[in-house]
């Protein structure tokens, strides 16, 4: 969502009188203008008449309705809203004699028609930010009587559950341009039709724009695109709901490079997200790997530090939490504490007590797996192919100064990092991408060889790639 403010012809608002609930306290008929954009693509604010004594910076929730006449009733919620300086827009609302801006980071519209009648829930539509790989291919001709026809490829869809499917479409609107032409733009939306009452938006988010979520996550991941839904519209003939996602912010598919190569062909993409997204719904890592697969996403100038330290985490958090058989159950390990407890307690005299207490302490850690075990298993078990890329610990096998857990500690703990070391961390941070994006491929069941991942394609692609032995050797003497 767009940060900034606009109240141009794409924006609706609304006046009404709104309750704000703001921890143990209520105000009631505050005085409220909304503005909303009719595309979704900004974040919603509200301009209220506020004084001094109920002034606030941020709110749990905001509550109102209003009828234009007994048939068509509105009713607005919105959760956090969020106090913000925005002078620009004072001029625009000069009936307000203490006017306040906020930001709405979730708003909910439903426009009611008719209400004594039993509502027809039909229409689902998500609003989906840019995707090559989900955007169906759009061809368009003119004809001889100046007609436009518009043929496109074919649809991408997905299931999710025995009740829900998902069909990715691109829509279009007309932008009137200064020189008083009509520009034609495209956008990504996803379409529903489900049994579910649109009323009820928290059933909605729970089921439908959960596993949406889940898929343009997987999308994401295998196009290099960062794709989210920023809005839901629900129609029918009797009931109109909006959904604005204001705590969720559109990328800038505009300016980005949006011809990043993906992981898969696009002729492999529908298959490569309906695998991966079924493997998800039952694996037992299934949080750390969605924290996973965002840590992979192209990010807006992170720092070489930070960058890096979100990527090993990521990844360690999906070693270390695979089971391991390495080590004891409580209800085993127990006996054995208390025997090695008395052991210690026969072993040192009575004025070594601190150094007693201290030894205790460290029972535990006799129970705990060594990143490098846990590693080994974690390989060994789902078949990570990742012996052709920069070590990530070091060993007998891998013989070098500085792998990539090594690196990890040297930034955790505040290393400073000189110009030098710049290039070779780069490209250590590469290697770590690559590590990240086979594991998590291998672990939604999808298959490696058909992807950009493997050695032969890399190399094809940056031949630099596996020079990583001197970027290695640089680190060992830059930081002796």
């Amino acid at each position: 969502m767009s940060n900034t403010f606009s109240t141009s012809k794409n924006t609706t608002f609304y006046e009404l009188l709104v309750s704000i609930k703001v921890g143990n306290d209520e105000f009631k008929n505050i005085p409220c203008k909304i503005y909303a954009s009719n595309d979704y693509s900004e974040r919603p604010f509200a301009v209220m008449n506020l004084l001094e004594v109920n002034s606030f910076s941020i709110a749990e929730h905001l509550e109102g309705e209003y009828s234009f006449d007994q048939f068509q009733t509105y009713k607005i919620k919105a959760k956090t809203i969020v106090r913000v300086n925005s002078d620009s827009l004072l001029p625009q609302i000069s009936d307000f004699k203490h006017p306040v801006t906020f930001e709405l980071y979730e708003l909910e519209i439903i426009n009611l028609i008719e209400q004594k009648i039993k509502h027809d829930y039909q229409s689902y539509i998500f609003m989906i930010s840019n995707n090559t790989h989900l955007s169906p291919i759009v061809i368009s001709n003119t004809n001889n009587d100046g007609s436009v026809s518009i043929k496109k490829s074919k649809l991408k869809e997905f299931v999710l559950t025995d009740k829900f499917r998902m069909i990715f479409d691109s829509k279009f609107k007309f932008i009137n341009c200064n020189n008083g032409n009509l520009l034609r733009k495209s956008y990504l939306v996803a379409l529903s039709d489900v049994d579910l009452k649109a009323s009820n938006l928290e059933t909605i988010k729970n089921t439908l724009l959960q596993s949406l979520d889940e898929i343009l996550l997987l999308s994401s991941f295998f196009s290099r695109q960062r794709t989210i839904c920023y809005g839901l519209e629900v129609t029918s003939k009797y009931l109109q709901l909006k959904y604005y996602r204001g705590n969720i912010t559109k990328p800038d598919t505009e300016n980005s490079l949006m011809a990043y190569s993906g992981i898969i062909h696009n002729q492999d993409f529908e298959g490569f997200v309906q695998e991966a997204y079924t493997q998800l719904q039952t694996s037992d890592s299934k949080q750390n790997i969605i924290s996973a697969l965002h840590a992979t996403l192209p990010t807006e100038n992170p720092s070489i530090e930070s960058r890096f330290l979100y990527l090993f985490s990521s990844f360690e958090a999906l070693v270390t939490s695979t089971k391991s058989n390495l080590n004891l159950s409580r209800s085993k390990f127990r006996p054995l504490k208390k025997i090695l407890t008395n052991e210690i307690d026969k072993f040192f005299p009575e004025q070594d007590n601190q150094k007693k207490i201290h030894i205790k302490n460290k029972i535990l850690e006799l129970n705990k797996i060594s990143f490098n075990d846990a590693l080994t298993q974690f390989i060994q078990e789902n078949s990570i192919l990742i012996n052709d890329l920069w070590p990530i610990t070091q060993n007998e096998t891998t013989p070098v100064d500085y792998p990539l857990s090594k690196i990890r500690n040297k930034l955790a703990h505040g290393e400073s990092l000189p110009i030098e070391a710049i290039q070779p961390l780069t490209l250590a941070i590469e290697h770590l991408e690559k590590i990240l994006q086979r594991t998590l491929v291998i672990l939604l069941k999808c298959d490696l060889e058909l992807t950009s991942l493997t050695r032969v394609n890399i190399n094809i692609r940056n031949p630099e790639f596996y020079s990583f032995n001197e970027a290695e050797k640089k680190l060992t003497c830059i930081w002796k």
